[in-house]
């Protein structure tokens, strides 16, 4: 490399250019650098530690910087002086050696068990042992503990005692009783799992085959329901204290369980059976409670109020636990006490495209709309194009004030009729 310049900036230069080369880049095959056949996600996992202390530490003591590709083949790049990329090496090598590796035979069907809902199994053992656990199915399947001596034996030990704890048993329900504990999309379930720990299962014939994996005889479960009795089967997995909290919210639950009904108009059914409302399906999903519409008024044991009287056409059932329910009817009456009323869209030689224009594109336009405002809005493409609003009296005032900057906006980017 020439360096042009006067005597003293070009010693400068070189300088400069020397102290950049002694830090450049240079990256790493991490199974050569370790001088084995293979290295997994889990090897890298191990270098870089717990929220990044193992590297952090490398790097302290080596002076250079680490960073590490998990692709494959996983690689390792290192920026620093030879002096430092070597230490590096020395380091990664080291704490290899001081980790090895342990694989307890464990079928696939049981992987899961020590993984737990939402990982939480593992990461309390990696926590607790202090080693890096993963699972393997080839060759034979298995656990894989890497760690010191003292981490795979702590970890082997809490495995074990995990697997012989972690039992399946049954808990009987009402059949009446089966969506409601699914919940909307298993959300119900979803949570119990979550709070418990345990794996919660309600039977059915499209899950047979994980009840059968979770170790329990399907056929022998359903002929132990009393005969004359209409009952489902939920199916508990987990260590015995996991399994008594899941079974003391799926009880509770059922208890809390019951049904209320509001009565509504013609007009009022319209428009939450219509397909531009959500507000049903967004009142389950937000309340964890299921919604159906009834001809015949509450029976015993139902929880009914009536609408406007001599208006009610039907009544909107409410199923789910007490809180939840309240919430959702409190939510429901708020939707049924709001207002709608149309405005006329400005006029426009091209209306259409001038709505299209207002709406935006995949609806963003219109969402933000109703987001800042509060109330919902659709348009009836008819001549004349209008559009139509739903809420308080402030949100529609404000959704009308929004639309009419937008469309007006809008407005400017319609082509003027020839």
């Amino acid at each position: 490399m020439n360096i042009r310049g006067v005597g003293e900036s070009r010693s400068d230069a070189a300088a400069m250019l020397q102290q950049a080369g002694q830090q450049l880049s240079e990256t790493y095959v991490l199974a050569e650098v370790l001088g084995v056949a293979e290295c997994t996600i889990l090897d890298v996992r191990r270098l870089i530690g717990r929220k990044g202390a193992t590297v952090a530490a490398m790097e302290k003591a080596s002076g250079a910087s680490i960073s590490f590709d998990p692709s494959v083949p996983p690689k390792m790049q290192v920026t620093g002086t030879a002096e430092a990329k070597a230490r590096v090496l020395e380091l990664v090598r080291a704490d290899h050696d001081g980790r090895e590796e342990d694989i307890m035979p464990l079928a696939v069907e049981l992987h899961g068990t020590l993984i737990g809902v939402g990982g939480r199994t593992i990461k309390r053992l990696e926590r607790d042992s202090g080693a890096q656990i993963s699972f393997s199915s080839l060759p034979e399947p298995g656990m894989v503990v890497r760690g010191t001596a003292d981490q795979r034996k702590s970890a082997l030990s809490i495995a074990s005692k995990l697997l012989e704890s972690d039992v399946a048993e049954a808990v009987y329900i009402e059949k009446r009783n089966f969506g409601f504990l699914i919940g909307k999309e298993g959300r119900v379930i979803r949570d119990f799992e979550r709070e418990s720990g345990a794996r919660v299962q309600v039977l059915t014939d499209s899950n047979r085959d994980e009840v059968i994996k979770l170790g329990l005889d399907v056929d022998a479960l359903i002929a132990d329901i009393p005969a004359g009795l209409d009952q489902a089967v939920v199916v508990i997995k987990g260590t015995e204290e996991q399994r008594k909290l899941a079974k003391e919210l799926v009880l509770g639950a059922i208890e809390q369980e019951g049904s209320a009904q509001v009565g509504v108009t013609a007009e009022q059914r319209e428009y939450l059976q219509s397909s531009n409302s959500l507000c049903l399906r967004e009142l389950e999903q937000a309340h964890s409670v299921q919604f159906r519409f009834v001809r015949a008024p509450a029976s015993q044991g139902i929880e009914a109020e009536a609408g406007q009287q001599g208006e009610v056409e039907s009544f909107v059932e409410c199923r789910g636990r007490t809180n939840n329910r309240a919430a959702a009817i409190d939510a429901l009456r708020a939707v049924l006490d709001e207002k709608e009323e149309s405005h006329e869209m400005a006029h426009a030689e091209f209306p259409l495209l001038s709505v299209r224009l207002v709406i935006g594109t995949k609806g963003q336009r219109v969402k933000q709309i109703e987001a800042q405002s509060g109330a919902r809005v659709r348009f009836d493409t008819s001549e004349p194009v209008r559009a139509i609003i739903r809420g308080s009296d402030e949100a529609r005032a404000k959704a009308w004030e929004l639309l009419q900057a937008v469309e007006s906006e809008s407005q400017a980017r319609v082509p003027c009729a020839p």
